[in-house]
């Protein structure tokens, strides 16, 4: 999951995992990754918005994404995890830049 989100998604800064239970961290910058949003939480808040509309359950703490997929979880389910959730990223990325958020 972290290759599949951290590589393509100019959004992801970083990607963290421990078992199951993963972080995106939402920057503006994706090279510098340092740099965090002006308004701490606000494009977390509309991320996880945005994932609950495509039936993905993420929550948002401060501009990090939190992904706990049940346990027990087959391959194809979890393939469905990584298409919502990258539908979310690329949506979110377009409402910022709608926004004027993002470049």
């Amino acid at each position: 999951m972290k290759v599949l989100l951290t590589a393509s998604r100019i959004l992801v800064g970083e990607a963290r995992m421990v078992g199951l239970i993963g972080a995106l961290e939402l920057v503006p910058n994706k090279p510098s990754r340092r740099e965090k949003f002006a308004d701490t939480g606000k494009v977390g808040t509309i991320c996880r918005d945005i994932s609950f509309r495509n039936g993905l359950v993420m929550r948002a703490t401060r501009d990090s994404m939190i992904i706990s997929p049940p346990l027990v979880i087959k391959h194809e389910e979890a393939d469905e995890l990584i298409r919502r959730a990258t539908k979310t990223l690329d949506e979110t990325l377009s409402v910022l830049k709608a926004q004027g958020l993002m470049r």
